[in-house]
């Protein structure tokens, strides 16, 4: 049943028919199925050829044809034959798609013998680390702790630049007004042009932020077929990961939120959001456990909290060349717990 979804939405998509709910569909169903992928792309360019002729040619070239299949089949039918050459012709060249398709469908275990697949590549930071690379349509990434970014090498002449992340980064995105730049991060889809943004995605977080920088961005949430949402600068959508949560009439099972990004007292130009482009960790009251998340990236270390009391509190502060130990130690005197380190271990008292 899913091939035939899959070649329904595909016509839908050509037709420019599909909405943003079929769109989805279509791309989770090509991501679980890769295979099908090839399907997709000898269908569009079949439709792309044949619109691209002119429309006397394509009649010249298929009505002899078409004239003596028809005649065949009224011999053996009392079919009522097609009278307008258009509608013959479109049935014609529908029918060919679909032929053409599920021969593809068909001969999908071969396709690797005899085209050579788009490369794949995988760019990781290791938790405690961040690093910086260069796309191939030059959009500038940076890769915080823990987070995994993956692109295709053709992405630069791709219709569309997609990447997928798991983690966080921030996006400096070249300018290609052509070629929309579509970010998937866990529920997220974000679509920019040219933008510099940050996205936190990561998989053991409470919530999902994409913050804009400068630019417009456009966010699908991926859970909430139709619903989009547009960013201003210095402005963030929060969405919150509450996949434990009853879906009540009162309370849905997806809740977001937009708000400001915050700045720094002392650096009005600098977010605190993309601070740690800058090498800053910085907590704008902020929760523990979630301060708690963000040091596990930054440190590569692992909390076991035994104060539940720690959790309901708030800290606001910022860190730059500290270790984990003299930075508990300061929270320490505000907070007043006990810590212990054992190893790349901290237990919190």
């Amino acid at each position: 049943m899913e091939q035939e979804r899959i070649w329904y939405l595909m016509s839908r998509k050509m037709a420019r028919e599909a909405t943003d709910a079929e769109l989805m569909e279509l791309e989770r169903l090509l991501r679980e199925q890769p295979e099908a992928q090839y399907t997709m792309e000898l269908m569009t360019a079949i439709w792309k050829n044949e619109r691209e002729e002119e429309e006397a040619g394509v009649f010249d070239r298929y009505w002899p044809q078409l004239q003596e299949e028809e005649a065949d089949v009224l011999k053996q039918s009392a079919i009522v034959p097609l009278r307008s050459k258009r509608k013959l012709w479109m049935a014609a060249v529908i029918t060919g798609i679909c032929v053409l398709a599920a021969t593809a469908w068909l001969m999908r275990p071969y396709v690797g013998r005899f085209s050579q697949p788009v490369a794949e590549n995988e760019v990781t930071t290791r938790e405690g680390s961040r690093s910086k690379i260069k796309l191939p349509d030059g959009t500038q990434v940076w890769l915080n702790g823990g987070s995994k970014l993956t692109y295709n090498d053709d992405m630069k002449h791709a219709g569309t630049r997609e990447v997928y992340l798991s983690g966080e980064a921030c996006f400096d995105v070249a300018k290609d007004a052509e070629k929309p730049f579509i970010i998937h991060a866990g529920k997220m889809q974000v679509n920019v042009l040219g933008t510099v943004l940050n996205v936190r995605a990561y998989n053991d977080d409470s919530k999902t932020e994409a913050t804009l920088v400068s630019g417009r961005i456009e966010v699908l949430m991926k859970d909430v077929p139709g619903q989009k949402i547009h960013l201003q600068p210095g402005e963030k959508l929060i969405l919150y990961n509450n996949s434990q949560q009853k879906i009540t009439p009162k309370q849905p099972a997806i809740r977001y939120s937009v708000a400001n990004a915050s700045t720094l007292p002392n650096d009005s130009m600098l977010l605190a959001e993309t601070s740690w482009v800058e090498n800053k960790l910085v907590f704008n009251n902020e929760k523990m456990p979630d301060i708690l998340k963000k040091m596990e990236h930054w440190y590569n270390v692992s909390f076991e909290v035994n104060n539940e009391q720690i959790n309901a509190v708030h800290f606001s502060g910022a860190f730059q060349d500290e270790t984990v130990t003299e930075a508990l130690t300061a929270m320490q005197q505000i907070l007043h717990f006990q810590f212990t380190v054992k190893g790349n271990k901290i237990i919190i008292n």
